[in-house]
């Protein structure tokens, strides 16, 4: 289980607004390993630390069932026109973000 609370403080220590993760076909191996993504993804997905607040995940409609065992608010698009608008919404205000 992924300790949100300890991440965020690390956050706020190093003065960064938050943390955002993102993969496509298993090319982020990184994010693969700490998410316990079952299997690789067909469709762009994203998973947003805030270095406040809940983790917003940005998922395919498709694929949604694999992010069910991570916590926070769960955006699903079926389009990337609603997945540019969710990843706008869900970064508007952070500055410095680590990838």
């Amino acid at each position: 289980m992924i300790d949100i609370e300890k991440i965020q403080q690390f956050l706020k220590n190093e003065k960064l607004d938050g943390w955002l993760m993102a993969d496509f076909h298993a090319r982020n191996s990184i994010a693969v390993e700490f998410l316990s993504l079952p299997m690789h993804l067909t469709r762009r997905a994203f998973y947003f630390i805030p270095s406040e607040g809940k983790p917003v995940m940005i998922v395919h409609n498709i694929e949604k069932d694999r992010f069910l065992h991570l916590p926070g608010v769960r955006k699903y698009f079926s389009s990337y026109k609603s997945l540019e608008s969710y990843l706008a919404e869900t970064l508007q205000g952070h500055k410095k973000i680590a990838m």
